[in-house]
């Protein structure tokens, strides 16, 4: 039988060094904290790693966030809220993609918090309901995978 080896393992220890991976959570509107006027935020548990770049974000909204006239999703940081999605439609149930090529490509030099903000038409206190899962694909320049793996530099 023939070994198996995994891929990423392969990408990561190979000449490029270069793995995918992602941020996985899910959000509920309660997890949210109110901005004081039409948005809330919620900052993820996961960060992205030092020396990573992000290559889109996939969202799939599971219960829409109801209760105002819209809802819409940036994923990014404290200080550029936009960073790597914008505008993303949560007032709908559904699976939604993007990438904001602009700054989501940038190289980030340190850890790096990502937050997720949902705004609102008019106040962010009117939306009563909402879940979503965030997946935030990123290329990662820093080996993070364990040397337990087998790819194709273990003959």
């Amino acid at each position: 039988m023939a070994q198996r080896h995994n891929i990423n393992a392969t990408l990561e220890r190979s000449p490029v060094g270069m793995g995918i991976r992602k941020i996985c959570q899910i959000v509920k509107i309660g997890d949210f904290t109110d901005g004081g006027s039409t948005s809330g935020y919620v900052d993820l548990g996961n960060k992205l790693p030092a020396g990573s770049f992000v290559i889109g974000t996939k969202v799939d909204v599971s219960e829409a966030f109801t209760g105002d006239g819209s809802a819409v999703l940036s994923v990014g940081i404290s200080d550029t809220p936009n960073a790597f999605a914008n505008d993303i439609n949560v007032f709908t149930a559904g699976v939604k993609g993007e990438s904001n090529y602009t700054q989501a490509q940038q190289y980030r030099e340190a850890e790096t918090t990502v937050r997720l903000t949902v705004t609102s038409d008019s106040d962010f206190t009117e939306i009563s309901a909402g879940r979503l899962r965030i997946d935030l694909y990123y290329l990662s320049t820093e080996p993070e995978l364990l040397n337990n793996y087998l790819d194709r530099y273990d003959r």
